[in-house]
């Protein structure tokens, strides 16, 4: 796929969004930081370190993570499922 977005927000902390060739995405957000390859337009593939786990944003947890977003065929699903 490709990184579309590469940003820090308020909320979401260090995120970045990558769209496959499909159609899907998938948004990793609250990460402690971006390593070079996940600037938006870079080309990723599957393996692709692309941030580490973290607590980023101003919205914070209790503990380190990185927050997952999936979308699948235009609609939110639960990343989890994607696995089961």
């Amino acid at each position: 796929g490709v990184v579309t977005s590469s940003s820090y927000g308020d909320i979401t902390g260090n995120a970045i969004v990558i769209k496959c060739n499909n159609g899907d995405s998938f948004k990793f957000m609250h990460m402690n930081g971006q390593p070079p390859k996940a600037r938006s337009g870079t080309r990723v593939s599957g393996g692709t370190l692309v941030g580490g786990v973290g607590n980023s944003g101003n919205a914070r947890s209790q503990a380190t993570h990185v927050h997952l977003e999936a979308i699948i065929n235009g609609r939110r699903v639960d990343p989890q499922s994607l696995w089961d």
